[in-house]
């Protein structure tokens, strides 16, 4: 009889643990903003904590009207069962998701985006060698016998054209010139060989373009060693000639500047008067 009444209690103990169990499940939190964990069924009683939205509670007992006692993190009180779900929100899993999928997304993104801008660097510096250092067109001054205005644009990667309005003699000339260029000279980045042939017009005053052997303006009609020129050569010479430079050029790095060293030799067809040799420096500044 006591074996009997003892395997009946073991078998009432069996089923309200599987009892309990069935009934204690978990809830999600359902309201946008979450909800009070309180220290009894009733908004007048004190908050214990704040339960977030999704945020997952484990069911206790019922109470009073639809509240219910759960266990939240280690904390017990009450809620009311209208703001809790049985099923885990699937939108906030999804927002949540595409969240991490926009992240990953936008990660690759920016990690494209450094590659390629990279890459266009990559590109440019080599572009920028075969280019002649990157740059097309130079403006700036010319210093020397001649004195003036240059203008150098590139026209393919080893060639440019090179224009110069100068000044001397009380005139004025017009150069224009093809040269070449072989880049890397001396083994310095930057620094590159020019020379190349080109024409020049002179438009000088004749009294000072032709000179006797004192080497003094010819424009004292008393003195007969500039009779000759002086009579006979109008104050205002035009002419024409073929000039030739052999130099030096380099492109600063940081800097949109050109710095140039070079001679010039020329001579004139009509009033041949000796061969000149014209040296000049040159600093540039680079447009593109």
């Amino acid at each position: 009889m006591k074996i009997q009444i003892t395997f009946h209690r073991l078998l009432l103990a069996v089923f309200l643990m599987l009892s309990t169990s069935a009934i204690a499940q978990n809830y999600y939190v359902k309201s946008g903003n979450g909800i009070n964990l309180r220290t009894g069924p009733g908004t007048h009683y004190p908050v214990v904590s704040t339960v977030p939205y999704n945020g997952e509670v484990k069911y206790l007992s019922d109470a009073d009207g639809n509240w219910i006692r759960v266990d939240y993190h280690g904390q017990r009180g009450y809620v009311h069962s209208s703001n809790l779900s049985e099923e885990e929100n699937k939108a906030q899993q999804n927002n949540t998701a595409q969240r991490q999928n926009n992240s990953t997304q936008s990660r690759n993104s920016i990690n494209y985006q450094r590659n390629a801008s990279a890459q266009q660097r990559q590109n440019t510096q080599r572009n920028y060698a075969s280019r002649r250092y990157g740059y097309t067109t130079a403006l700036g001054l010319r210093g020397g016998f001649t004195s003036g205005v240059s203008l150098k644009h590139f026209v393919n990667n080893n060639g440019a054209l090179e224009f110069v309005v100068g000044s001397r003699w009380h005139g004025v000339s017009l150069t224009g010139m093809y040269q070449w260029h072989s880049s890397n000279a001396l083994g310095v980045p930057g620094l590159s060989w020019e020379y190349g042939l080109g024409l020049r017009a002179g438009f000088y005053d004749g009294r000072y373009y032709y000179r006797h052997y004192y080497k003094k303006p010819c424009n004292n009609p008393n003195n007969p060693n500039c009779y000759t020129y002086y009579y006979n050569r109008d104050p205002g010479v035009r002419m024409l000639g073929v000039v030739g430079i052999g130099g030096l050029e380099y492109q600063f790095p940081s800097v949109p500047l050109t710095f140039s060293v070079d001679l010039m030799p020329h001579f004139y067809l009509p009033h041949y008067w000796g061969t000149f040799w014209d040296g000049s420096v040159s600093l540039r500044y680079v447009f593109k």
